[in-house]
């Protein structure tokens, strides 16, 4: 994606400490997010709530991924927090999306 191309320039513009610092903020912002869709994903009845739990246990993953590639291999370990970062969001954009309608459902 664009927003992927800009960050990965960002990244290779910046140098020594200022990078890997940046970079375990992006890694940290992706766990965040991940955090937040299994507090909604927790919060909204899903008929499909086992595959919901294996994806977001593989984001998980990732970003565990990330943090262990963070010292070897940067660019990789960006990727890694940015995927995981993007199918958060968008699990949590439908979980949102849905919850009116899961509300309307239990009244």
């Amino acid at each position: 994606t664009v927003e992927r191309e800009r960050l990965e320039r960002e990244l290779r513009a910046l140098t020594g400490l200022d990078a890997r610092v940046e970079l375990l903020r992006r890694i940290r912002r992706a766990e965040e997010e991940l955090k937040a869709a299994k507090s909604l994903a927790s919060r909204v009845r899903v008929a499909d709530r086992e595959l919901l739990e294996a994806v977001l246990e593989a984001c998980k993953r990732r970003v565990a991924s990330a943090y262990r590639l963070f010292d070897y291999n940067p660019r990789a370990a960006l990727e890694a927090a940015l995927t995981a970062a993007e199918v958060a969001r968008a699990i949590a954009e439908v979980l949102e999306a849905r919850a009116p309608f899961e509300v309307k459902a239990r009244a």
